[in-house]
């Protein structure tokens, strides 16, 4: 389990890096600039709806759960539980939250002239973003 969280700690640190040096126009990534970052938050585009915001947003609540069905190793379950699945909601919360913004700072959403790749279209443009994707990709 512990091995799992520093793959993921070491995947979040690559993307956050690379954000600040990785820049492939040709994939959509712009690195950080404002017209970027409008260009995403004011859109013309259309919003998403329910269901799909929330298949991007399940594994997290997923994991909370697995967290939860460990409670028989826990000294105190009737508290921990509570507070480890507050602090999981708020923590995965933050994380997504964060690196959504990161995300949409640095990348654009289409890029003119190639329908696969910006944040739209090019679902592993976080592995594309950071020095070494096989971390990001496991």
């Amino acid at each position: 389990t512990f091995s799992i969280l520093i793959i993921i700690a070491a995947a979040l640190v690559f993307v956050f890096v690379g954000t600040f040096i990785t820049r492939d126009e040709e994939r959509g990534i712009t690195g950080y600039r404002e017209e970027t970052a409008n260009s995403n938050v004011w859109s013309n585009r259309s919003v998403s709806d329910f269901f799909r915001v929330f298949s991007v947003y399940f594994p997290a609540a997923t994991g909370i759960m697995g967290g939860a069905n460990r409670s028989g190793e826990l000294k105190n379950p009737s508290i921990n539980i509570a507070y480890g699945t507050i602090a999981s909601v708020l923590c995965s919360t933050t994380v997504y939250a964060i690196m959504s913004i990161l995300v949409g700072c640095v990348a654009v959403s289409e890029v003119d002239g190639n329908s696969k790749q910006g944040l739209r279209n090019n679902f592993l443009i976080m592995a594309d973003m950071t020095p070494y994707k096989p971390v990001v990709i496991v």
